[in-house]
């Protein structure tokens, strides 16, 4: 170790030691079978997109037109805009059993990959 790095080393233990280090990534107790991936048509009306079974699910959407993700009442104006250009961002991933979409106008295809536990 070069004698530079002496000091934030020590730094690093003693934020350990008095609970302020960063949190540290975990892994899930229990794995996610293997990850699946299909594409789904989300159009003017609530359209399922998390598969039966699903508990983990990420959606992406490179559209300019946003899809709207929520509940089963989702509509085309309401819950979490996701696409390129939309308040969202472009993905967006939860661990949920059930998640629905709506396009803002017209219809969009989304790319979803999924896991269960």
């Amino acid at each position: 170790m070069k004698k530079e790095a002496l000091p934030y080393l020590i730094l690093g233990l003693v934020l350990m030691l008095v609970g302020l280090a960063p949190p540290v990534a975990r892994a899930l107790s229990n794995p996610l079978s293997e990850l699946q991936n299909t594409s789904v048509s989300c159009g003017a009306t609530a359209t399922a997109i998390a598969p039966s079974g699903a508990s983990s699910i990420c959606v992406e959407n490179t559209s300019a037109t946003c899809v709207q993700l929520g509940g089963s009442g989702i509509t085309t104006t309401t819950g979490l805009a996701v696409g390129s250009g939309c308040a969202g961002g472009q993905v967006f991933c939860a661990d949920v059993k059930r998640l629905f979409c709506a396009a803002s106008a017209g219809t969009v295809s989304v790319d979803v990959v999924f896991g269960s536990m």
